[in-house]
């Protein structure tokens, strides 16, 4: 499945970006996503224990 990644404050600023596409598989989860962004982007990895995630605009647990 195709996610879009948006990116804010920090986040954004780390990135150098406000956005970003994923591919994922299809049982992809908020955990798989966040260990992406990571693996891509080792800059905003550190930060990312601290984010708040939201999914189709309803803020879920990052284990979701």
């Amino acid at each position: 499945m195709r996610v879009t990644i948006l990116y804010f404050a920090q986040l954004r600023e780390r990135r150098g970006a406000s956005s970003d596409l994923l591919e994922l598989p299809a049982d992809g989860d908020v955990a798989m996503a966040l260990a992406t962004i990571a693996k891509r982007h080792p800059a905003v990895a550190p930060h990312l224990p601290r984010v708040q995630v939201a999914v189709n605009q309803v803020v879920v647990a990052a284990t979701t």
